[in-house]
């Protein structure tokens, strides 16, 4: 999803247009919408009269709906898809005791105080690069599912971000932070 800046000529196609997206705008889907699920389109108004889908669906730009367009993003960001769930209590682990040591209220610590500027990164690209790759490593496509149902493999930038690297699939790789498969073959 991104928000057009402006429609201009195409200076290679006579009678073609190209549509330039504004710089910052491109937002990645957390899930892929399917032009038709088991119930229903996501663009109802490709439906005619019959309920059948009409020659708009051919159009490769189109006007929609703000309905739809809700749908749409609705689809798209949808709450957890079990990809990385969270769990607030941790899963019970049988055999497994600690005992409870006691909490300090106050300690001595220093401080230091610093200044630090960094690149902020995109909190979406680990769930799409995972998703993409079946949260499977790239290197040695083993798949580590911890207790609580969560990937072990992390999502890197190809290009760095520190070096303007977007955050797009195909700049990013799943690997497995501490496997010997992996460091060996890179």
């Amino acid at each position: 999803m991104a928000k057009i800046q402006q429609v201009i000529l195409d200076p290679s196609a006579s009678g073609m247009y190209i549509a330039v997206i504004e710089p910052g705008s491109y937002l990645d889907f957390i899930n892929p919408v399917p032009f038709r699920n088991t119930h229903e389109l996501a663009e109802q108004g490709l439906l005619n009269e019959e309920g059948n889908i009409s020659g708009r669906a051919q159009s490769a730009v189109r006007p929609i709906s703000p309905s739809d367009f809700n749908r749409i993003i609705e689809l798209g960001f949808a709450g957890d898809v079990g990809l990385l769930p969270r769990v607030d209590t941790p899963a019970a682990v049988p055999d497994v005791q600690e005992e409870q040591s006691t909490f300090q209220y106050e300690q001595e610590r220093d401080r230091v105080a610093y200044l630090s500027s960094r690149i902020v990164r995109d909190r979406v690209f680990r769930r799409i690069v995972l998703r993409a790759y079946d949260s499977r490593c790239a290197i040695t496509s083993l798949k580590l599912i911890n207790g609580n149902g969560r990937a072990e493999v992390e999502a890197a930038h190809i290009k760095p971000v520190e070096e303007n690297g977007p955050d797009v699939v195909s700049n990013g790789m799943p690997s497995l932070e501490r496997c010997i498969g992996c460091w060996t073959r890179v």
